[in-house]
């Protein structure tokens, strides 16, 4: 495929519309994820976090020193962060706020279970300000290594699974010690998804341990196999069987996607918002935020305010999503236009 984003996209679509290839490699997956977990949080999740998470940024920060090495790697770099404010528009924002829930893992109670393992005098203003730092951070670090890269080499810096799938692998064939770069890069991305699998099972597997009296074991091995059996009818959805699983028009998969990240994580945070201002108490909820501070920096009035206009924006944005879904268009675009 060397140099052909042609055959690279034939090649990635003749595997995912296979029927046994993507779900051998699927299960193996959700099978690594239930090892790590049934491991427990200091001898499973944390021991492995350590391994992964050094092994992320020291790849990154090598495929960045890589990409700003190439000729007109710095292409990359203005593309990135070079301001063009006709772009800043309403609905471009709507769709940063609702990206956001996505790689912060904001609405789906990931924060909620990791921060119930922290100690009882943690300062969580700093752990929230840490989370959010070095998230934004690998991205950039992320979106350098990209972008440089593709335009060293004058390819399309299309987005989604068009660049990473299609546009990538035929980049770095055409590079010195290619297969070495690409080989980082996608296990840069298997760990990434890795991370984020193990985090999302981990919620609904400590809600089991922690209210019903599961074992982990139980718990992870039953909800394990339930997101291996949502995984398989996703698979089968683009491949034989993309006719059969068409709902409203598009696949099991493209469903299962789009409701998780258009309106599943969004209507949590802000089901979160309301259940702390209506039913836990914003008073509770400051106490157990000033347990590990000195100083306290807001009061009840300004954070039911604060969480009051999170919710807000959060309907705003499954709103402007609804009528999309109805209307063909975003009520953004309808009122600002599309996003170029």
């Amino acid at each position: 495929m060397a140099g052909n984003p042609v055959l690279a996209k034939e090649l990635f679509g003749d595997f995912v519309s296979s029927t046994w290839n993507p779900l051998f490699w699927h299960l193996i997956f959700i099978g690594l994820c239930i090892w790590i977990i049934v491991n427990g949080v200091k001898y499973g999740i944390e021991r492995w976090s350590k391994i992964m998470m050094p092994a992320i940024i020291i790849i990154l920060i090598m495929l960045v020193i890589r990409g700003l090495t190439l000729k007109n790697g710095m292409l990359g770099l203005e593309f990135l962060f070079k301001p063009k404010f006709s772009d800043l528009t309403a609905n471009s924002v709507v769709l940063a706020l609702g990206h956001s829930f996505f790689t912060l893992s904001l609405g789906m109670g990931t924060m909620i279970t990791y921060g119930s393992y922290l100690k009882k005098d943690q300062n969580l203003l700093s752990s929230a300000f840490w989370v959010i730092f070095l998230d934004t951070a690998i991205a950039m670090l992320a979106g350098i290594a990209i972008f440089t890269t593709v335009f060293a080499l004058g390819a399309d810096p299309a987005g989604g699974a068009g660049l990473i799938f299609h546009v990538l692998p035929s980049i770095f064939s055409q590079l010195p010690g290619g297969i070495i770069w690409g080989t980082l890069f996608f296990f840069l991305l298997f760990l990434a998804a890795l991370t984020s699998a193990i985090s999302i099972l981990e919620v609904v597997t400590a809600y089991f341990i922690d209210q019903k009296g599961w074992s982990r074991a139980k718990a992870t091995v039953t909800f394990g196999g339930v997101a291996a059996a949502v995984g398989i009818f996703c698979s089968l959805s683009l491949g034989e069987f993309n006719d059969m699983s068409q709902i409203f028009g598009v696949s099991f998969f493209d469903l299962m996607d789009y409701a998780s990240s258009k309106y599943m994580l969004p209507i949590g945070g802000m089901l979160t918002a309301i259940f702390i201002i209506w039913r836990w108490g914003v008073p509770a909820l400051l106490a157990e935020m000033y347990l590990g501070m000195k100083d306290q920096l807001l009061n009840v009035r300004l954070m039911t305010i604060l969480l009051g206009f999170a919710a807000f924006v959060i309907f705003a944005i499954i709103f402007n999503e609804l009528v999309a879904l109805f209307a063909g268009e975003s009520l953004s675009e309808i009122l600002f236009g599309p996003v170029e």
